[in-house]
């Protein structure tokens, strides 16, 4: 009775060594290799143009890649070690980031993964389900490691000289596929010539920083200084106070009704708000072009819906708490304090602003877990909150401005609950997608994985013992 469990055990294990053991091979020349070049052709299922990438690396953070369609660059991005500079060739714009927060740039394909990270063991203990087997890539005979990656499903392929040749990956989320992408790994050089200003970046005589345009609210200067780093204890203690007495003033109201004109990276809209306590509101969205769209927390499920009713969206109202959470206003008229929103934020300050010959206490912060959002908002003397800018490297992402606030306004249930007009599409349920799933507390299905060094284990191995399952997705 234990022979084939036994066996299959042997061969999960079997598949993880050799798997092991061709990624070593294959990541030898490249720990030799100061700097590599690679060109990778980047192919998406059913899409006839194949997007291309020329990439140039060098140890330990430097990197230079430029995406082409057929013989014309796009865009280009450079690496220096700090900085993560991205030149638009098409509207001439250049942007820069601080490199951390986009530090999964260079670790996009798995051969430039192990070059970078230079031990091949820390790819495969990101992913599951290691196979391998053999086929042929054209007239190529390759060796296939095959991969589960949290909803990925990875393909790499790695020819008898040692040469990972091309990587394929199906992604399947929330119930629907998306179309397979393919790197094909078209050259590989060893030892480029790398000129002494390759990771230098140089914008054109003709180009733009992003922050001196204004267009959708992108590229626009805050209307305060941001300071980074922790503020003093006073300036702690009169932030903390200022978002304080903006959520008890809104935290008094049993309703509420505003409207914001929100100007974002991508458009312009006014949005009209209204809210009752303890958990239900509904936002109407007008956007520049006239479309007007619908999202409603009815007190159990969420809803999104267009004015014409042919489309709509629902999830239980639990799973999207911050789908609102662009709108401070909102989290805090819930809440009624600001305690969840400062438990997320990190240095503090404040200060005092005039604009438009009124005074505000504006307050600012750094979005914790993040490399450098910040928020800065606007409260006026009657604790009403009256401006929200999200903020990255001195620019502003988008801009909430608050006008017309209204307290215990008269609102009907009828306000707060949709039903799907006769003929509407339904284009996403949770509970469809849900139907089937284990409920709380039954028993969980018995499974195979590998453990960090590779080893196969089996749930049921574990069988009395609390098991914490850590999903990590390759990128």
């Amino acid at each position: 009775m234990l022979g084939l469990p036994l066996l299959l055990l042997a061969a999960a294990q079997d598949d993880a060594t050799q798997a092991k053991d061709i990624l070593a091979r294959a990541a030898k020349p490249l720990k030799d290799a100061p700097a590599i070049r690679v060109d990778v052709e980047f192919e998406v299922k059913g899409q006839a143009a194949r997007q291309r990438w020329s990439i140039l690396l060098r140890r330990p953070n430097l990197a230079r890649l430029e995406q082409s369609f057929g013989d014309k660059v796009f865009s280009q991005t450079i690496l220096d070690g700090k900085i993560a500079w991205t030149y638009v060739a098409g509207t001439k714009q250049y942007s820069k980031t601080p490199q951390e927060a986009i530090s999964a740039l260079y670790l996009l394909f798995p051969l430039t993964h192990v070059y970078f990270q230079g031990e091949p063991e820390k790819l495969l203990a990101s992913v599951t389900g290691v196979r391998v087997k053999r086929e042929k890539l054209g007239e190529t005979p390759c060796e296939i490691i095959e991969w589960t990656a949290g909803a990925s499903e990875g393909r790499l392929w790695v020819d008898d000289k040692n040469v990972m040749r091309r990587y394929d990956q199906k992604t399947t989320f929330q119930g629907k596929a998306y179309p397979e992408q393919t790197q094909h790994f078209l050259r590989l050089d060893l030892d480029p010539k790398v000129a002494d200003d390759a990771f230098v970046f140089a914008p054109p005589a003709d180009a733009k920083p992003l922050k001196e345009l204004d267009e959708g609210g992108q590229g626009q200067k805050p209307r305060t200084s941001v300071a980074r780093g922790k503020g003093t204890p006073e300036e702690i203690r009169l932030a903390q106070e200022k978002l304080e007495g903006a959520a008890k003033r809104l935290g008094a109201a049993k309703t509420i009704r505003y409207r914001i004109e929100w100007t974002q990276k991508s458009a312009d809209s006014t949005v009209k708000a209204v809210g009752r306590r303890p958990n239900q509101a509904l936002y109407e969205m007008v956007n520049a072009d006239g479309d007007v769209s619908f999202g409603l927390l009815d007190g159990k499920d969420y809803w999104g819906f267009d004015k014409k009713g042919e489309g709509y969206i629902t999830v239980p109202q639990g799973a999207v708490p911050a789908k609102f959470y662009f709108d401070p206003v909102l989290s805090l008229y819930f809440a009624g304090t600001a305690k969840d929103l400062l438990a997320l934020a990190g240095d503090l300050r404040f200060r005092k602003e005039t604009l438009d010959e009124a005074s505000f206490a504006v307050v600012t912060w750094r979005v914790r877990f993040t490399a450098g959002l910040l928020y800065a908002v606007w409260i006026d003397d009657q604790q009403r909150i009256r401006m929200v800018e999200r903020i990255e490297e001195d620019v502003v992402l988008d801009r909430l401005q608050y006008a017309e606030y209204e307290d215990d306004v008269k609102l009907a249930d009828e306000v707060f609950n949709y039903r799907p007009p006769a003929g509407a599409k339904c284009l996403y349920s949770a509970a469809e997608e849900e139907r089937g799933l284990l409920a709380v507390g039954a028993p969980a299905p018995d499974f195979e994985a590998s453990d960090p060094s590779g080893k196969a284990v089996r749930l049921s191995h574990f069988k009395g013992r609390v098991v914490l399952l850590h999903v990590w997705e390759f990128p």
